[in-house]
């Protein structure tokens, strides 16, 4: 496992094949010409897997397997929610974006954190409930995190990063 930018040093200091069956990428934006070289570095058939998630949810909250050929327009995506993972693209509104259209990325997941330490403004903000939420039947009192991401759906299943809506 590596970011993207541990990537592009190793391939550019590969001067064989590298042996690997597997490689999962994370941390950063995962641009399509760094999988592409990866690939061309690593043995024929490696699987590239993009996860994504914050610290505060526990990192790993959504997984896509890279593929050159379905991956075609879009920088590697992040994909889907991880198993036990709950993911939102929503507007400023708070209602969920048309698929296409780039939203605010929230998760909500097990051993999630619930706010951050002497810091009460900050967690209200970020930490929060969704009016779905509220809906009659079981209630999930964990909260959601507000990832501060932009994401929108590429195709069913297949969510994209697409920067970060601050300057953070």
């Amino acid at each position: 496992k590596a970011t993207p930018s541990q990537l592009e040093l190793f391939v550019r200091l590969a001067d064989a094949p590298r042996p690997l069956d597997t490689v999962v990428v994370g941390g950063e934006a995962f641009r399509r010409p760094v999988a592409e070289r990866l690939a061309a570095t690593c043995r024929p058939g490696v699987r590239i897997f993009n996860e994504y998630g914050p610290t505060e949810a526990v990192v790993g909250c959504m997984i896509h397997e890279w593929s050159p050929d379905d991956d075609i327009d879009v920088d590697v995506p992040i994909g889907r929610a991880c198993d036990g993972a709950e993911v939102r693209i929503l507007d400023p509104a708070g209602h969920p974006s048309p698929p296409g259209a780039w939203g605010e990325l929230y998760v909500r997941r097990p051993g999630m954190a619930t706010g951050y330490l002497n810091r009460p403004e900050l967690t209200a903000e970020l930490f929060v409930h969704l009016p779905a939420d509220e809906l009659p039947g079981p209630r999930d009192d964990r909260p959601w995190y507000r990832t501060g991401d932009r994401a929108r759906v590429e195709r069913p299943g297949v969510a994209v990063y697409g920067g970060r809506m601050d300057d953070q």
